[in-house]
Parts: C-alpha cells; structure tokens; sequence
C-alpha cells in the first residue's frame, strides 16, 4: 500500500464523522431551517391570495412586492430571534439590512394605499445611507476581542 491510500476503515471513519458533523450543525441551528420553510410557506401565501384575489391587494402583477415585503419581515424576525435567543446567536447585520431594503423595495411595488402620499421613486436612495449607517454602527460598537 502506497503512502497516499488510506486504509477502507479510516475512509469509513471519517465519512462518519463527516455525516455526524452535518447533523450535528443542524441541530445546533435548527432556525435556518424553519426561515427557509417560512419563505416557500409565504410565497405560496402571496400566490394563493393573488390567485384567489381574497385580499384585495395582492394581484399577479404585484404579488412579486408582497413577496419581497414578507422575505424582509422574515429576514428581521429572523435577526431578532438570533439576538434574543443566546443558542441561536449569529452575526445579524446583513440580515438587517437585507430585511429593510427587501421591505422598501418590496413597498415601492405593492401600490400600498398608506404609501400613495409617499413615493418611495424618490426616497428609495435612503436604502444604501440606511446601510451605510448600520454597516458603521455595526463596526463601531462591535465587542473588542
């Protein structure tokens, strides 16, 4: 046996430990899965409505703002469960980020009746400064190792 075969039983070995490895990172964090099912349960959400026409707002030609104002909101509450759940516990800041520019972008399409008096066309440079501002914020008062 050459220098570069492994034997059959370290493959098996490390193949288990490589399997173990990938359900304990699930168990470990068990929200990314519940935000990944809360995102397929939205869209079929925001198409049943539009489908349906239930709601009143939500019509095929804006369902894909409804959508992107429902994967914002996830995305932030996602972010709040990591900061309030010690177990949980990520860095959170592009999640925030994320949230708010998918929620304005997603109200700039959805035609809102609230939003009528604020056009979100001349606003929306707000966005990148918001980030800016967060993205600063976030270095500033990051915890010194």
């Amino acid at each position: 046996m050459s220098q570069y075969e492994k034997p059959e039983k370290e493959e098996k070995e490390e193949k288990g430990d490589q399997d173990q490895t990938i359900e304990e990172k699930w168990a470990r964090d068990p929200l990314g899965t519940a935000v990944g099912a809360l995102v397929l349960i939205w869209l079929g959400l925001v198409m049943l409505a539009a489908n349906t026409g239930i709601t009143g707002l939500v019509e095929w030609s804006n369902m894909w703002a409804w959508f992107l104002m429902g994967l914002g909101a996830i995305f932030l509450l996602e972010a709040l469960i990591r900061l309030v759940i010690p177990e949980f516990r990520r860095p959170v800041v592009g999640r925030i980020i994320g949230g708010i520019v998918l929620i304005l972008v997603g109200a700039g399409g959805a035609s809102l009746p609230f939003l009528q008096q604020f056009d979100i066309s001349k606003w929306w440079p707000l966005i990148p400064i918001l980030a800016g501002v967060l993205i600063l914020l976030g270095g500033l008062f990051r915890p010194r190792r």
